[in-house]
């Protein structure tokens, strides 16, 4: 009869299985584990010990036998106390008692019985689980460094600075120097400046630019020309290093509907106004008003 085979049965499903007269088997849990060097993963189990002065009958092992093997009660009584017998001649004669797929005993230095688990005893069973092997997973995707853009491509053209000094230092140049007619009079210039044609309400019938008397023009101008007070808030649309970076945004915002300036800072950038304000109280509100219009604008009030 092989007994180890209904011990290793019980154990799967019971803490303690006693052969009786002889001691008990006790199972306790394993937590799962892993073995990288194999890329082996083992479910939780249950570990298996020995306890020798656990010798009283629960009547779990004859129970087994009885269901079984099919014996009467006092038959298989009698088989588990034939079975201890055998243990014992076995280890009283110095030989060690192996069973099978559970583990060995014998006797040591000080005439206790010593039970050694099979090393590949470990109830994986008793869980349901089986272990399992992976294969290293590798990612070869090339992964690139995530550069962020600015909002304006930076232009950096340094003909152009050249371009605009020599245009400032012609009209410089002009303002300082009165045309002369044939007759070598000093006349005055006969150019109107923008800025006065852009804040006059109308003109009207301007004829003969190239008039030589101060009083004539005025007189064809049919309405009088103020210059108006600017407004000392402002919106701050952003500041720029390079000025095709600011005018680009001067354009963008000039045809949403906006009045734009562009203003030279002391440290050389360029700042992109939005709208002029007089009172600071409106300044704040329109500001308000741009960023809930424009999700992660973040234009600041300023002035001049």
């Amino acid at each position: 009869m092989d007994l180890a085979k209904h011990i290793r049965y019980l154990l799967q499903f019971h803490e303690c299985v006693i052969i009786p007269g002889f001691g008990g088997f006790i199972s306790s849990y394993k937590p799962a584990s892993f073995n990288a060097s194999k890329q082996l993963f083992t479910p939780p189990s249950k570990q298996v010990i020995f306890n020798s002065k656990i010798t009283n009958n629960d009547g779990l092992l004859i129970n087994q036998l009885v269901d079984a093997e099919h014996y009467g009660y006092r038959q298989a009584q009698l088989a588990v106390l034939h079975y201890t017998d055998w243990l014992y001649n076995k280890l009283n004669s110095g030989q060690s008692v192996e069973l099978e797929n559970l583990g060995s005993f014998k006797y040591n230095d000080q005439g206790q019985v010593i039970f050694v688990s099979a090393s590949s005893f470990d109830l994986i069973e008793a869980y349901g689980l089986q272990p399992f092997n992976y294969q290293s997973i590798r990612n070869n995707q090339n992964i690139t460094e995530f550069k962020p853009r600015p909002a304006i491509r930076a232009i950096k053209q340094n003909n152009n600075w050249i371009k605009v000094a020599a245009g400032i230092a012609i009209v410089l140049g002009l303002s300082f120097f009165p045309l002369k007619n044939n007759e070598m009079h000093l006349q005055t210039s006969n150019l109107i400046p923008t800025h006065i044609l852009n804040t006059t309400e109308q003109v009207n019938n301007i004829q003969d630019i190239t008039s030589t008397d101060d009083t004539s023009i005025n007189d064809q101008l049919s309405t009088e020309v103020v210059n108006k007070e600017k407004a000392p808030y402002i919106l701050v649309g952003g500041s720029f290093e390079f000025i095709d970076n600011a005018q680009s945004l001067c354009n963008e915002l000039a045809s949403n509907g906006h009045q734009t300036e562009m203003l030279l800072l002391e440290n050389g950038y360029f700042r992109v106004a939005i709208d002029s304000y007089f009172d600071k109280n409106e300044a704040i509100e329109a500001m308000k008003t741009y960023r809930a219009n424009h999700p992660g604008s973040m234009v600041w009030v300023s002035t001049r």
